[in-house]
């Protein structure tokens, strides 16, 4: 998967959580007021859509899609579960 790819993907899995709200790569997550089952749900999508198993904790850390998509693709020890 390339880079962008990835980014697509994540960006897509928040969009599907969150439809009503305009995401892009530089969203602040936290400022739509995100809660964890929101968390929960992207790190399924991801999962199920492209085989990326991301521990949710870690999610917490990243305030953006762009700054998700580059833990997973650096496999941020503890992060990414493959």
């Amino acid at each position: 998967m390339t880079d962008d790819e990835l980014l697509h993907s994540v960006v897509q899995a928040w969009r599907a959580v969150l439809p009503t709200d305009p995401i892009a790569i530089d969203t602040d997550l936290l400022r739509l007021g995100i809660r964890s089952i929101h968390l929960v749900k992207v790190a399924t999508h991801l999962r199920d859509t492209v085989g990326i198993d991301i521990a949710i904790g870690r999610l917490f850390e990243c305030r953006t899609p762009g700054e998700m998509a580059e833990v997973i693709r650096t496999g941020d020890p503890g992060s990414v579960l493959r």
